[in-house]
């Protein structure tokens, strides 16, 4: 009995694609140089199509989540190094030359300005992405069906 032809390495498969086959339609292909033909996408709405090729499913989530991740991590190395400069010029504060004094208080400034801004950026990001408002120091609104009962308390 003969061996069946193999399809590209995998045995026992009717049909298949033999070497032969493989070469007659690249030769083929490549005279009829269909490439030259291609002109890609003609309208604005196939154009807008196959600029999305590149993008895959949660391709914007997942880079918003890692934008956030590293936020989050360069607060909290911030925070540590805005506290091990406060801590060690705490323990020495009587003793620190003056302009000692004055470079740790502009650093400390400094890092506190970037803390702010990082905050600011992280609680920025959850509220876009998952729609929640920071709390606030307004009341609450009247109660909607206003009966004279807890007027003060939300409707649900």
């Amino acid at each position: 009995m003969t061996a069946l032809p193999t399809s590209h390495g995998v045995k026992g498969k009717q049909g298949g694609w033999t070497p032969e086959k493989c070469l007659q339609q690249s030769a083929k292909l490549r005279a009829q140089k269909i490439w030259l033909a291609s002109t890609g996408p003609r309208t604005a709405e196939g154009k807008q199509k196959s600029s999305m090729n590149a993008c895959k499913d949660g391709y914007e989530q997942r880079r918003a989540e890692k934008l956030q991740a590293q936020r989050v991590r360069n607060y909290v190395r911030l925070n540590r190094i805005f506290m091990e400069i406060y801590l060690n010029a705490n323990k020495t504060w009587a003793e620190l030359p003056l302009a000692h004094k004055a470079q740790t208080i502009g650093t400390l400034k400094h890092l506190e300005n970037e803390l702010g801004n990082l905050a600011g950026e992280i609680l920025h990001a959850l509220e876009t992405d998952a729609k929640i408002t920071r709390p606030t120091d307004d009341p609450p609104p009247l109660n909607p069906m206003g009966n004279g009962k807890n007027d003060n308390i939300r409707g649900i």
